[in-house]
């Protein structure tokens, strides 16, 4: 809305048709206008389908906004030319007509981008590798990417951290029942929490059911082999790898 207070000649602006607004009240105005991505700012007055000219524009814009509303005109107007050696941007709105053809990249000017594209793939820069060598080294470095995060994964499945020091660690052979080297806090391996003693763990016979001792949540089991743990994860691990190849 406008404020309709009474200010100096020097501190107004003006539509084509000659409506009167505050500094203030045209620069809100034309952030309205600017928010949708308008390239003109029109009057604000109900029914007026006049704009405002870059001469009064000038007035209530910063210089760095006013520029990027010039240079975004321009864009567009590049745009709506239909012009064959137009090239845009793929990562921002910037364009440029380029008539050399031979020329397989694009450098963006746009003071926030300034990418340098292939205009073929429309993906960043990759000479001297052609578009499919490309392709291919990226598919390469994801598979490569998403078995390092797998064998990262397999590692922290392993390994345990002392609920009391922190002290991480891990085990290749034994029970269940870790000691801490730092420490010696004894924890559980399986649920990792810190535990005094083995009456933790299930240590039933084997074939025999589950010792309850009247507890709300199930034993551990005293003993689980980290070879088969690291067998299983590595099955995991193929399985998820041979979806990305």
């Amino acid at each position: 809305g406008c404020c309709f207070d009474d200010v100096p000649a020097n501190r107004i602006a003006m539509c084509e048709e000659g409506h009167i607004f505050c500094l203030s009240c045209s620069r809100r105005g034309a952030e309205v206008e600017l928010g949708y991505r308008r390239t003109v700012l029109k009057c604000m007055t109900a029914g007026c389908t006049a704009v405002f000219p870059d001469s009064e524009a000038v007035l209530f814009l910063s210089k760095p906004v006013f520029e990027g509303l010039l240079r975004a005109r321009q864009q567009s107007e590049l745009k709506m030319a239909g012009l064959d050696s137009l090239v845009e941007c793929p990562f921002c709105s910037y364009a440029a007509i380029v008539e050399n053809d031979e020329d397989k990249e694009f450098r963006c000017q746009g003071p926030k981008c300034r990418k340098v594209s292939c205009r073929l793939c429309k993906a960043l820069t990759h000479i001297p590798l052609s578009c499919e060598e490309y392709r291919k080294e990226l598919e390469k470095n994801n598979v490569l990417s998403v078995q390092h995060k797998v064998e990262e994964e397999m590692s922290q499945a392993l390994i345990r951290e002392c609920p009391k020091c922190k002290t991480r660690f891990f085990k290749t052979e034994g029970c269940n029942k870790m000691t801490c080297p730092q420490c010696h806090t004894h924890m559980c391996y399986v649920c990792k929490i810190k535990i005094k003693d083995y009456s933790h763990f299930d240590q039933s016979p084997a074939g025999q059911p589950a010792q309850k001792k009247n507890r709300k949540y199930a034993l551990c089991l005293l003993s689980v082999d980290p070879q088969l743990i690291m067998q299983m994860l590595i099955y995991v691990f193929f399985i998820f790898s041979n979806e990305y190849q």
